[in-house]
């Protein structure tokens, strides 16, 4: 490379010789283009071996963008293109080409600074041409193939780079894009989210593209999650479907990070609310508030936060002077945005704008009454009935906002719900809305009971009348016509016999005279019998039990609706005939749901007796020998079990609350692992029929002992629900201290880290915060993950060839635990530190040669302890692995710690004390 001397002489010679003729003139022109080029190059060339975060290097690579792409295009083009292209295009100057012409010969470069440089300069040369530039066929071919070739790089930088300079190589119309392909190829698979994250940044929206960035809002990352949300927010919305807008809206929402609910709050949001000109009942409409009324709550929440009030209240259709919809105008969009905005003014205490869209109390029971009237009117479509329904509901829900301190109102009110609870009109979901909020209605509970259980008998027991005629006749009046009816017919059977006679005598004229007298009688005994009386008509009433699924699923829902609020506390009289009468009985209901909402009630009622939940509470176990449908029957038995067990403990149905010795998952009688090669068995979705079988036998053997062991193997069930309802239980039972037991908490970091969970959100999640609060809010629970830090480990190690679990990072999963486990986050006793104790086991462990886990990753896992040096035994564990290390023989080693410790006897006896209480941590040589 020429120095700055030799290119002063250079040009000085040049001016001169080109002073003197123009023959030369293309000589030199050619001579300085090429050493310029050639100069510029090698300073390109040290730029890109410059560190990563060099900020010198990133501005001499955007100086040689700018320059490179300030030059005028390259003067030989083919004709034929240049007639081609467009007056506006722009094609690429002969320096900008030797650019590209370098990272093309550098990109396999060893270092992979270079590699990540080289990429960056192309991605910073194609961002830097127009959207209208021209790029030679060749030329893009070979830079795509160079960029594909680094995609996929062993270093994440690299690839990263690569694939932000790809964006620009897309074909969107091109179904074969190689580039598209592989884009969505490392959205799925690429392990660094800077790389999933930079491909969503680039990709070019189409109908694949969507689908797959679609699935990048569930990604670990939040960087990630948050790109594919704003990639989401350039999507017309007219593009998804409603389930897909409801499903970016409810997991974004809800999101664990703010930054993601900030984007889909200001981002998301936004943009689709102006797409409908910020209409926000059009917009609702969007989001099919009768389907996904939980989402739409929480979307509509956050409109009015951002909205001004006095607009959201014009969006209403309310009349002026009622301040009510006209019930023929209600639909399911306008009554859920009437209820939410209420409710929202109600929580900001705006009394004032509360008077502009809600009437009195008496007036909104009238106004409900009358829609349930319409309701009643005519026969409705499923579709027409379901939507009524929903309104009726928001309608109850509005009615829940208001105080109550309207005595004349709230008695109207009352008297309303227990009119819509007797109609056949209203559904299951009607009457456990009302029936729950009726707490607050009617504060006093034996009234209220009362009142309910009256209902129930109604419903159940309906009563009818029927008119009866009776005849108006004095008792003389009767005896007199009985005994002339009597007389009369005495006289016919005379008669008739001597009518027998005649006929035997062959006296024919005599018998026709007798058969007329006969006749004659018998016409009179008739009319006597047929004689009108003056008649009453009387009312009966009719009493007839109806066993109906539709009757029996309302009652129930009553039932169970008017136990679980919070002012029952106890099974009185009312309820007690409730349940003898009602709930129990329907124990043997053919009905399905009518069965499954049973067992429901039962259980409510048990949490209000422990005698009732002694006899009930193991009749809920037996439904786990059923393997045949039984799903809905071992969810609803499942929640039960769990109640009673928190409300009553372990001991009160006799089981123990140590359960560790009913579940060996330490494996410590096996030697299986991932370095002899063996396989070992370990949480396998296992079908329900197999589970079903092992659950018979359990608790026909032992169910006091093996209770907790079915509720374990629970947490393995192919059904997604039962595991989750199984882990939640569980998980309840270990934070409220009713349970203690390592192998669970070994069991649950398992299923955390476990990938075949992944998908499983709500098992997730139940599981994070299992793990956020048990630290913390149980006693022992340091002494439990110091216990289970070990098995854990090794219970991944044991896993067989083509087990989930293969993939668990090991030191992914001890980082977690001792973070879990770190004094500085969790309080714990200032004389028990777990890490100083860990430190010592995974020291041990890392210097058996017979250990299963991996010694670089015990080693890797000391980097995360937080350890209390000035601890004696601490200093005097690793002394020893130090020594033993070294090769020092046993014997001396022994004899040296002997010395050790008579020396520090010497000390205070605090430090003899410490060394007498720290005997766990004695080592074993084995």
């Amino acid at each position: 490379m020429p120095g700055i001397n030799n290119l002063k002489e250079l040009i000085r010679q040049t001016f001169d010789e080109t002073q003197a003729k123009k023959t030369c003139h293309k000589k030199h022109v050619e001579r300085l283009t090429k050493i310029l080029n050639n100069t510029f190059i090698k300073f390109v060339q040290l730029a890109t071996c410059a560190g990563e975060t060099n900020p010198h290097a990133e501005n001499f690579l955007d100086f040689t963008v700018k320059f490179s792409m300030s030059l005028p295009p390259h003067e030989n083009l083919d004709e034929s293109q240049t007639e081609d292209e467009d007056d506006d295009s722009v094609s690429l100057s002969t320096f900008a080409l030797k650019i590209f012409n370098y990272c093309q010969e550098k990109h396999e470069a060893q270092d992979k600074t270079v590699r990540m440089r080289i990429c960056q300069l192309i991605n910073k040369m194609l961002r830097s041409m127009p959207d209208n530039a021209i790029v030679d066929d060749l030329l893009f071919e070979s830079l795509q193939k160079v960029l594909i070739s680094r995609s996929i790089d062993k270093a994440p930088k690299v690839r990263a780079q690569a694939m932000a300079a790809l964006g620009r190589l897309q074909e969107p119309d091109n179904p074969d894009c190689k580039v598209k392909q592989l884009y969505f190829c490392h959205l799925r698979s690429d392990p660094c989210a800077e790389v999933r994250k930079i491909i969503i940044e680039n990709l070019s929206a189409n109908r694949d593209s969507i689908k797959e960035v679609s699935y990048r809002i569930n990604d670990v990352q939040e960087s990630v999650r948050k790109a594919a949300y704003l990639f989401i927010s350039k999507i017309r919305i007219d593009t998804f479907t409603i389930k897909q807008r409801v499903r970016f809206f409810k997991e974004g929402l809800n999101d664990p990070s703010k930054k993601i609910q900030d984007v889909v709050r200001n981002k998301l949001l936004k943009t689709w609310c102006e797409y409908f000109d910020n209409e926000y009942l059009r917009f609702l409409t969007a989001l099919d508030p009768q389907t996904f009324q939980k989402t739409s709550v929480q979307v509509l929440n956050l409109i009015f936060e951002q909205s001004e009030r006095d607009k959201l209240i014009q969006q209403l259709p309310l009349e002026l002077e009622s301040k009510l919809i006209p019930v023929n105008a209600l639909t399911s969009e306008n009554v859920l945005y009437w209820r939410c905005l209420i409710e929202y003014l109600c929580k900001e205490s705006c009394e004032e704008k509360l008077e502009e869209c809600r009437p009195e109390l008496t007036h909104f029971c009238q106004y409900i009454h009358e829609y349930q009237a319409m309701m009643a009117s005519k026969s409705f479509t499923p579709l027409e009935v379901a939507t009524q329904e929903f309104i009726l509901s928001q309608l109850y829900n509005i009615a829940k906002s208001y105080d109550l301190s309207d005595e004349v109102g709230r008695r109207n009110l009352d008297k309303l719900i227990c009119e819509t609870l007797q109609s056949e009109k209203c559904s299951v979901a009607i009457t456990e809305l009302i029936t729950l909020y009726y707490e607050k209605v009617e504060q006093d509970v034996d009234r209220r009971l009362e009142n309910l259980a009256h209902i129930i008998s109604e419903i159940r027991m309906p009563t009818t009348k029927s008119s009866v005629e009776v005849e108006e006749i004095t008792d003389s009046q009767q005896h007199e016509r009985k005994m002339l009816q009597a007389k009369k017919q005495i006289n016919l059977r005379l008669l008739e016999e001597q009518l027998y006679c005649k006929t035997e005598e062959r006296d024919f004229i005599g018998a026709q005279k007798l058969k007329e007298k006969i006749d004659e009688l018998t016409e009179e005994i008739k009319h006597l019998a047929e004689s009108v009386n003056p008649v009453a008509v009387m009312e009966v009433e009719n009493y007839e039990e109806k066993n109906d699924p539709e009757t029996m699923l309302r009652c129930l829902t009553i039932a169970c609706c008017m136990a679980q609020v919070t002012s029952v506390r106890t099974l009185n009289s009312v309820l007690r005939s409730l349940y003898d009468n009602l709930v129990f009985p329907s124990l043997t209901h053919q009905n399905r749901n009518v069965h499954i909402l049973t067992l429901k009630a039962v259980g409510i009622f048990s949490m209000l007796d422990e005698k009732l939940a002694k006899e009930r509470f193991w009749h809920y176990l037996m439904y786990f020998t059923e393997e045949e449908n039984s799903t809905d029957l071992w969810i609803i038995s499942l929640k039960v079990v769990f109640d009673l067990l928190l409300r009553y403990g372990l001991e009160t149905f006799n089981i123990s609350n140590e359960v560790d010795s009913t579940v060996n998952i330490t494996g410590n009688n096996t030697q299986r692992s991932r370095k002899s090669g063996s396989s070992h068995r370990l949480y396998s979705n296992t079908s329900a029929s197999l589970i079903a079988e092992s659950l018979v036998s359990d608790i026909s053997e032992n169910s006091e002992k093996n209770l907790i062991t079915i509720m374990t193997a629970l947490c393995d069930n192919s059904d997604e629900s039962i595991r989750t309802i199984a882990t939640e239980g569980l998980s309840k039972l270990l934070l409220h201290q009713r349970l203690s037991s390592v192998n669970l908490v070994v069991r649950f970091l398992i299923m955390l880290f476990n990938p075949a969970n992944e998908g499983s959100t709500e098992l997730n999640g139940t599981l994070k915060t299992f793990f956020k609060y048990y630290p913390t809010v149980v006693p022992n629970s340091q002494e439990v993950l110091e216990r289970a830090f070990m098995p854990t480990l090794r219970m991944i190690c044991r896993a067989p060839n083509g087990s989930p679990l293969m993939a668990i990072e090991l030191e992914n999963v001890a980082a977690f635990i001792l973070q879990l486990t770190d004094c500085t986050l969790v309080k714990s006793r200032s004389d028990y530190t777990v890490h100083n104790n860990l430190a010592v086991v995974i020291l041990a462990a890392a210097l058996n040669d017979d250990e299963e886990i991996d010694r670089s990753v015990l080693l890797k896992c000391l980097k995360y302890l937080n350890l209390q040096p000035h601890e004696r035994n601490l200093r005097i564990c690793i002394s020893q692995f130090k020594k033993k290390i070294e090769g020092v023989p046993e014997q001396e080693v022994d004899k040296q710690d002997g010395a050790e410790g008579e020396g520090e006897t010497e000390g205070t006896e605090d430090e003899q004390d410490q060394e007498q209480e720290q005997d766990h941590l004695d080592i074993q040589d084995d």
